[in-house]
């Protein structure tokens, strides 16, 4: 197969680097070369970078689990409040556009990691030795998942091909790593911890994809389960934490790593073979001229 004269140009400058340079700047420049070289080809890699936020949602329970004496005695007035809280999320992965776009615009695949963060308040008195004592406690919960990802995605212009509007459908395997809980002394949370660690759910993301510097393309997008699998639950899409079901979101940007461009337009109506102008009409010609 023979090279290229970019690619030749390319080997004079790595060989001409390795001869010349001492061993710090040969380094810098072959990760400035290998750089230049994922971003600008035609690669379908993509990253992604954002945060997790749970929603609060149907209230399951209202009696907390104490964990001292303080159990025996009276408590009275509680009430329970349950918060969302702000997580990490990023994300990598390849996309394959469709060659037919009709029905879908083309699918994904990729691994990401997320972590999902709830907080609930319990406030109330306690009758002991006659008097009312008031108290209030927070839990907070935190899971942590690696998981995998695959989405079908139908794409539709907004503005010409720079802006498009992305609906994607697709499957999250989520399995949990790591959980942490700060309960205090008096209360805990009333599902088993850490309970199921495997999540399986069905996932809409709307995205916005839009060319940036470069053709290259960045697309902001907010993401949120609408199925649960695994476990079931009834079919319901929110998480069990608490006295709650707490409805997570992923707000995320990506950049894809490699130029996306326009669309190819086709020139029609041109002729093949150019003509030079003429400046009589073709039906004075049969006149002649001196």
């Amino acid at each position: 197969m023979n090279r290229t004269d970019k690619e030749k140009r390319m080997s004079c400058h790595v060989k001409l680097a390795l001869k010349n340079y001492s061993m710090l700047p040969r380094l810098f420049f072959f990760i400035t070369v290998l750089t230049a070289q994922v971003v600008n080809a035609q690669n379908p890699w993509f990253v992604g970078i954002g945060a997790t936020r749970t929603l609060r949602g149907q209230q399951i329970g209202d009696d907390p689990f104490f964990l001292s004496d303080y159990s025996a005695d009276t408590v009275v007035g509680n009430s329970i409040s349950g918060k969302g809280r702000f997580g990490f999320y990023a994300e990598l992965g390849k996309d394959y556009p469709s060659k037919r776009p009709a029905f879908l615009s083309g699918w994904e695949w990729g691994i990401h990691f997320k972590s999902i963060r709830v907080r609930e308040t319990f406030n109330a008195y306690i009758l002991h030795n006659d008097a009312q004592v008031p108290f209030s406690y927070t839990g907070i919960f935190s899971r942590y998942y690696p998981g995998i990802f695959l989405n079908f995605y139908k794409e539709l212009p907004l503005v010409n091909d720079v802006v498009l509007m992305r609906h994607n459908i697709g499957i999250n395997a989520d399995y949990c790593v790591m959980s942490g809980s700060n309960t205090g002394k008096f209360f805990a949370q009333k599902m088993p911890f850490p309970g199921q660690r495997l999540a399986g759910q069905l996932h809409y993301r709307l995205s916005f994809p839009l060319l940036f510097i470069g053709s290259h393309r960045i697309t902001p997008s907010i993401e949120t389960p609408v199925l649960n699998i695994v476990p079931w639950n009834n079919g319901r899409s929110t998480l069990e934490f608490f006295n709650f079901r707490f409805r997570p979101l992923i707000i995320s940007v990506r950049y894809d790593l490699g130029k996306r461009g326009r669309k190819d337009r086709e020139c029609t109506g041109i002729p093949e073979k150019r003509q030079k102008p003429e400046l009589w009409a073709p039906e004075m010609r049969k006149f002649k001229r001196k």
